[in-house]
Protein backbone atom coordinates (compact mmCIF):
# COMPACT_ATOMS: atom_id res chain seq x y z
CA UNK A 1 0.00 0.00 0.00
CA UNK A 2 2.82 2.36 0.88
CA UNK A 3 4.56 1.65 -2.42
CA UNK A 4 1.36 2.36 -4.33
CA UNK A 5 0.99 5.71 -2.56
CA UNK A 6 4.56 6.68 -3.40
CA UNK A 7 4.06 5.66 -7.02
CA UNK A 8 0.88 7.75 -7.24
CA UNK A 9 2.56 10.77 -5.66
CA UNK A 10 5.49 10.51 -8.04
CA UNK A 11 3.55 10.05 -11.27
CA UNK A 12 0.25 11.83 -10.57
CA UNK A 13 1.53 14.88 -12.47
CA UNK A 14 1.45 12.77 -15.64
CA UNK A 15 -2.36 12.90 -15.57
CA UNK A 16 -2.30 16.45 -16.88
CA UNK A 17 -3.74 17.27 -20.27
CA UNK A 18 -0.28 17.92 -21.70
CA UNK A 19 0.75 14.30 -21.13
CA UNK A 20 -2.36 12.78 -22.71
CA UNK A 21 -1.08 12.83 -26.34
CA UNK A 22 2.13 11.08 -25.28
CA UNK A 23 0.22 8.39 -23.40
CA UNK A 24 -2.09 7.79 -26.35
CA UNK A 25 0.87 7.67 -28.73
CA UNK A 26 2.61 5.13 -26.49
CA UNK A 27 -0.46 2.92 -26.32
CA UNK A 28 -0.87 2.94 -30.09
CA UNK A 29 2.83 2.47 -30.90
CA UNK A 30 3.44 -0.18 -28.25
CA UNK A 31 0.54 -2.35 -29.36
CA UNK A 32 1.47 -2.05 -33.03
CA UNK A 33 5.12 -2.94 -32.38
CA UNK A 34 4.47 -5.72 -29.90
CA UNK A 35 1.79 -7.16 -32.17
CA UNK A 36 4.34 -7.17 -34.98
CA UNK A 37 6.86 -9.05 -32.83
CA UNK A 38 4.58 -11.45 -30.96
CA UNK A 39 1.48 -11.75 -33.18
CA UNK A 40 -0.73 -12.60 -30.18
CA UNK A 41 -2.57 -9.86 -28.31
CA UNK A 42 -2.01 -11.35 -24.87
CA UNK A 43 1.76 -11.39 -25.38
CA UNK A 44 1.58 -7.89 -26.83
CA UNK A 45 -0.22 -6.65 -23.72
CA UNK A 46 2.38 -8.22 -21.44
CA UNK A 47 5.25 -6.65 -23.39
CA UNK A 48 3.57 -3.24 -23.54
CA UNK A 49 2.82 -3.26 -19.81
CA UNK A 50 6.37 -4.39 -19.03
CA UNK A 51 7.90 -1.42 -20.85
CA UNK A 52 5.33 1.05 -19.51
CA UNK A 53 7.23 1.97 -16.28
CA UNK A 54 10.29 2.90 -18.34
CA UNK A 55 8.13 5.06 -20.56
CA UNK A 56 6.58 6.76 -17.52
CA UNK A 57 9.98 7.69 -16.12
CA UNK A 58 11.13 9.05 -19.47
CA UNK A 59 7.90 11.00 -19.96
CA UNK A 60 8.03 12.45 -16.46
CA UNK A 61 11.60 13.60 -16.99
CA UNK A 62 10.83 15.04 -20.42
CA UNK A 63 7.81 17.01 -19.20
CA UNK A 64 9.75 18.26 -16.19
CA UNK A 65 12.64 19.45 -18.36
CA UNK A 66 10.26 21.10 -20.81
CA UNK A 67 8.47 22.89 -18.00
CA UNK A 68 11.77 24.06 -16.52
CA UNK A 69 12.85 25.32 -19.93
CA UNK A 70 9.64 27.29 -20.31
CA UNK A 71 10.01 28.62 -16.78
CA UNK A 72 13.53 29.85 -17.49
CA UNK A 73 12.51 31.39 -20.81
CA UNK A 74 9.66 33.33 -19.21
CA UNK A 75 11.89 34.29 -16.28
CA UNK A 76 14.55 35.72 -18.61
CA UNK A 77 11.86 37.69 -20.42
CA UNK A 78 10.54 38.97 -17.11
CA UNK A 79 14.01 40.09 -16.01
CA UNK A 80 14.55 42.02 -19.22
CA UNK A 81 11.23 43.82 -18.89
CA UNK A 82 11.74 44.49 -15.17
CA UNK A 83 15.19 45.95 -15.82
CA UNK A 84 13.72 48.38 -18.35
CA UNK A 85 11.03 49.45 -15.88
CA UNK A 86 13.61 49.93 -13.12
CA UNK A 87 15.73 52.04 -15.44
CA UNK A 88 12.77 54.37 -15.92
CA UNK A 89 12.55 54.92 -12.15
CA UNK A 90 9.89 52.39 -11.11
CA UNK A 91 10.12 50.42 -7.89
CA UNK A 92 10.64 46.67 -7.99
CA UNK A 93 7.02 46.02 -7.00
CA UNK A 94 5.67 48.31 -9.71
CA UNK A 95 8.12 46.90 -12.25
CA UNK A 96 6.97 43.34 -11.62
CA UNK A 97 3.31 44.39 -11.68
CA UNK A 98 3.75 46.31 -14.93
CA UNK A 99 5.51 43.33 -16.45
CA UNK A 100 2.55 41.07 -15.68
CA UNK A 101 -0.09 43.58 -16.73
CA UNK A 102 1.73 44.42 -19.96
CA UNK A 103 1.31 40.95 -21.42
CA UNK A 104 -0.05 38.30 -19.07
CA UNK A 105 -0.32 35.76 -21.92
CA UNK A 106 3.46 35.57 -22.23
CA UNK A 107 3.72 34.15 -18.71
CA UNK A 108 1.67 30.98 -18.95
CA UNK A 109 3.93 29.03 -16.59
CA UNK A 110 5.12 31.59 -14.03
CA UNK A 111 2.31 34.14 -14.30
CA UNK A 112 0.54 33.04 -11.12
CA UNK A 113 3.84 32.93 -9.24
CA UNK A 114 4.73 36.44 -10.37
CA UNK A 115 1.37 37.62 -9.07
CA UNK A 116 2.25 36.01 -5.75
CA UNK A 117 5.55 37.92 -5.76
CA UNK A 118 3.63 41.15 -6.35
CA UNK A 119 1.34 40.45 -3.41
CA UNK A 120 4.29 39.70 -1.14
CA UNK A 121 6.06 42.91 -2.18
CA UNK A 122 2.84 44.85 -1.65
CA UNK A 123 2.63 43.41 1.88
CA UNK A 124 6.15 44.70 2.59
CA UNK A 125 7.96 41.39 2.32
CA UNK A 126 11.63 41.82 1.36
CA UNK A 127 12.24 41.37 -2.34
CA UNK A 128 14.82 38.66 -1.75
CA UNK A 129 12.36 36.67 0.36
CA UNK A 130 9.58 37.02 -2.21
CA UNK A 131 11.83 35.76 -5.00
CA UNK A 132 13.20 32.99 -2.79
CA UNK A 133 9.65 31.71 -2.28
CA UNK A 134 9.13 32.09 -6.02
CA UNK A 135 12.24 30.01 -6.71
CA UNK A 136 11.27 27.25 -4.30
CA UNK A 137 7.77 26.97 -5.69
CA UNK A 138 9.08 26.78 -9.26
CA UNK A 139 11.94 24.47 -8.31
CA UNK A 140 14.31 26.31 -10.63
CA UNK A 141 17.97 26.84 -9.82
CA UNK A 142 18.29 29.97 -11.96
CA UNK A 143 15.55 31.75 -10.05
CA UNK A 144 17.08 30.53 -6.79
CA UNK A 145 20.45 31.96 -7.83
CA UNK A 146 18.72 35.25 -8.65
CA UNK A 147 17.13 35.36 -5.19
CA UNK A 148 20.51 34.68 -3.57
CA UNK A 149 22.08 37.53 -5.53
CA UNK A 150 19.27 39.82 -4.39
CA UNK A 151 19.83 38.71 -0.79
CA UNK A 152 23.48 39.74 -1.03
CA UNK A 153 23.05 42.81 -3.22
CA UNK A 154 20.08 44.69 -1.75
CA UNK A 155 21.50 45.02 1.81
CA UNK A 156 24.76 46.25 0.27
CA UNK A 157 22.91 49.04 -1.53
CA UNK A 158 23.69 47.86 -5.04
CA UNK A 159 22.05 49.48 -8.06
CA UNK A 160 19.08 47.16 -8.54
CA UNK A 161 18.38 48.16 -12.15
CA UNK A 162 21.99 47.60 -13.16
CA UNK A 163 22.13 44.30 -11.27
CA UNK A 164 19.01 42.90 -12.92
CA UNK A 165 20.18 44.11 -16.33
CA UNK A 166 23.50 42.32 -15.86
CA UNK A 167 21.82 39.14 -14.62
CA UNK A 168 19.38 39.22 -17.52
CA UNK A 169 22.25 39.41 -20.00
CA UNK A 170 24.15 36.63 -18.22
CA UNK A 171 21.14 34.32 -18.10
CA UNK A 172 20.35 35.03 -21.74
CA UNK A 173 23.90 34.16 -22.76
CA UNK A 174 23.69 30.95 -20.75
CA UNK A 175 20.39 30.02 -22.39
CA UNK A 176 21.80 30.65 -25.88
CA UNK A 177 24.84 28.51 -25.10
CA UNK A 178 22.68 25.66 -23.81
CA UNK A 179 20.49 25.89 -26.89
CA UNK A 180 23.53 25.59 -29.14
CA UNK A 181 24.77 22.56 -27.20
CA UNK A 182 21.35 20.92 -27.49
CA UNK A 183 21.37 21.55 -31.22
CA UNK A 184 24.71 19.77 -31.53
CA UNK A 185 23.55 16.83 -29.40
CA UNK A 186 20.28 16.33 -31.24
CA UNK A 187 21.97 14.65 -34.21
CA UNK A 188 23.21 11.54 -32.32
CA UNK A 189 19.87 11.30 -30.50
CA UNK A 190 17.93 11.25 -33.76
CA UNK A 191 20.40 8.79 -35.27
CA UNK A 192 19.90 6.44 -32.34
CA UNK A 193 16.12 6.62 -32.66
CA UNK A 194 16.22 5.94 -36.39
CA UNK A 195 18.63 3.01 -36.04
CA UNK A 196 16.56 1.53 -33.23
CA UNK A 197 13.32 1.89 -35.17
CA UNK A 198 14.62 0.29 -38.37
CA UNK A 199 14.37 -3.38 -37.23
CA UNK A 200 10.79 -2.86 -36.08
CA UNK A 201 9.99 -1.13 -39.36
CA UNK A 202 11.49 -4.03 -41.31
CA UNK A 203 9.42 -6.55 -39.36
CA UNK A 204 6.24 -4.59 -40.07
CA UNK A 205 7.20 -4.30 -43.73
CA UNK A 206 7.86 -8.03 -44.11
CA UNK A 207 4.61 -8.87 -42.36
CA UNK A 208 2.75 -6.85 -44.95
CA UNK A 209 4.72 -7.87 -48.06
CA UNK A 210 5.69 -11.47 -47.28
CA UNK A 211 3.90 -12.83 -44.20
CA UNK A 212 5.06 -16.39 -44.84
CA UNK A 213 8.71 -15.30 -44.63
CA UNK A 214 8.42 -14.54 -40.91
CA UNK A 215 5.79 -17.16 -40.09
CA UNK A 216 8.26 -19.60 -38.41
CA UNK A 217 9.19 -16.88 -35.90
CA UNK A 218 5.67 -16.81 -34.47
CA UNK A 219 5.50 -20.49 -33.52
CA UNK A 220 7.45 -22.69 -31.15
CA UNK A 221 11.07 -21.67 -30.61
CA UNK A 222 10.58 -18.74 -32.97
CA UNK A 223 8.71 -16.90 -30.24
CA UNK A 224 11.81 -17.06 -28.06
CA UNK A 225 13.86 -15.58 -30.88
CA UNK A 226 11.38 -12.73 -31.37
CA UNK A 227 11.25 -12.08 -27.63
CA UNK A 228 15.06 -11.93 -27.53
CA UNK A 229 15.13 -9.53 -30.49
CA UNK A 230 12.51 -7.34 -28.86
CA UNK A 231 14.49 -7.29 -25.61
CA UNK A 232 17.70 -6.45 -27.47
CA UNK A 233 15.97 -3.55 -29.19
CA UNK A 234 14.83 -2.19 -25.84
CA UNK A 235 18.37 -2.52 -24.46
CA UNK A 236 19.86 -0.89 -27.57
CA UNK A 237 17.42 2.00 -27.30
CA UNK A 238 18.24 2.43 -23.60
CA UNK A 239 22.00 2.33 -24.17
CA UNK A 240 21.81 4.76 -27.07
CA UNK A 241 19.68 7.11 -25.03
CA UNK A 242 22.12 6.96 -22.13
CA UNK A 243 25.14 7.57 -24.35
CA UNK A 244 23.54 10.55 -26.06
CA UNK A 245 22.31 12.03 -22.79
CA UNK A 246 25.24 14.35 -22.18
CA UNK A 247 25.06 16.47 -19.03
CA UNK A 248 26.43 20.00 -19.15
Amino acid sequence: MRRAELFWKKYSDLLRIESLPYLLAYIAASFILTKAFFSRWELSCIAAIGVFPVFLRKLRRYLSERRQHRTETEFYLMLRQVSMSLSSGATLENAVRETILADRKQYKVIGSELERVCRMLKNNYPAEQAFRVFARRCGNREILAFSEVLSAGIPAGINLAQLIRYLSSAFRLKADTEQEIKRLLNAPRYNNRIITAMPAFCVLLFRQLAPSYLEPLYHGAGRIVMAAVFLLLIIAWWLGDRLSDVRY
